[in-house]
């Protein structure tokens, strides 16, 4: 949905007075669900283990192993002008210690 498209939906409401402000902070957002269809070698992501070529070292800092968040695998987002690559394979991960 486009911002015209959201805004049209509130301009007979209340919120149509605020219509200044949602358009400074609308932001193009994009839902990410998991398969539930068993495994998707290279698929987006959240939690579990990160999909990574053989012999692949997994990087390290002071405390230990960066810690897995998530992978997005850019192919599988619809295009929606958020400024994303077309294809690719983006992990996350942190620096925060495992046991906290």
């Amino acid at each position: 949905m486009d911002v015209t498209n959201f805004l049209q939906m509130f301009e007979r409401t209340p919120i149509a007075l605020h219509q200044d402000y949602l358009c400074r902070v609308l932001r193009t957002a994009i839902e990410i669900m998991r398969s539930d269809s068993g495994i998707n070698l290279a698929g987006s992501h959240y939690g579990g283990s990160p999909d990574l070529p053989e012999r692949f070292k997994w990087p390290t800092h002071h405390l230990g192993f960066y810690r897995f968040l998530g992978q997005f695998n850019f192919a599988e987002i619809p295009q929606v002008n958020a400024d994303l690559p077309e294809s690719g394979l983006l992990d996350l991960s942190t620096n925060k210690a495992q046991n906290s």
